[in-house]
């Protein structure tokens, strides 16, 4: 009679590296969350604004987004992400300046070479990945935006806060915005579609007409 051997089956519990539950997947998803800051930022300069719609009446995230990477040189068509670099200068814009810095550091636009979204996706188990983004909380975080000194932080101007100065008052901070007013407007667009559409019609009649009586005219 055979022995039979019967090895002992060993359970190996496979845990998630402690930065997957910081990290935010995809051009959708990365979209989302900052327009989901940009809101929660120009709310907060508003607060004495009543806002009925409670999608934008949210306080600032948690984890806000700290870092983008984009695979720019892989994305086709590059209209896909073209929009993130406006979006990440409105957040990064929109902060007050009471904003802790700390809490909500400005967010960094970082381009990894050609050949990356292949790369993170096999990592990541997923077909494509194209742009992948870091919360504030992530481990060792500090550590790895002290190596991006090089990397500039966007910022849209339009919409930046003005700063308060040892000679500054507060009447005098409030007269550095002004309101945009339209005194007036020039357009090509008539007033009137209808009556523009029959006057055009009307034109190339004549014209025909005239065209016919002048060919008429010529001598055989």
């Amino acid at each position: 009679m055979m022995g039979v051997e019967v090895a002992d089956q060993v359970s190996v519990v496979l845990t998630a590296p402690p930065i997957v539950p910081h990290l935010v997947l995809g051009i959708n998803q990365v979209t989302k969350r900052l327009e989901h800051q940009a809101r929660a930022y120009r709310q907060s300069l508003h607060v004495t604004e009543t806002i009925a719609d409670d999608d934008t009446s949210q306080s600032p995230p948690s984890r806000p987004i700290s870092i983008v990477f984009v695979c720019r040189a892989d994305v086709d068509p590059p209209l896909l992400i073209s929009h993130l670099p406006t979006l990440i200068a409105s957040c990064n814009s929109s902060r007050n300046a009471s904003t802790d810095p700390g809490s909500y550091p400005p967010i960094r636009l970082v381009t990894v070479p050609k050949g990356s979204e292949s790369l993170l996706a096999d990592n990541m188990g997923l077909r494509r990945l194209a742009v992948l983004a870091l919360d504030n909380a992530t481990p060792e975080l500090e550590d790895f935006i002290s190596l991006l000194d090089s990397v500039p932080v966007l910022r849209a101007s339009w919409l930046s806060q003005p700063e308060a100065t040892s000679n500054s008052s507060p009447d005098r901070l409030g007269a550095l915005l002004v309101p945009t007013h339209i005194k007036q407007l020039r357009t090509t667009v008539p007033k009137d579609l209808k009556a523009s559409k029959e006057q055009r019609t009307k034109g190339r009649a004549e014209a025909k007409r005239r065209k016919k009586e002048l060919k008429a005219a010529k001598p055989k």
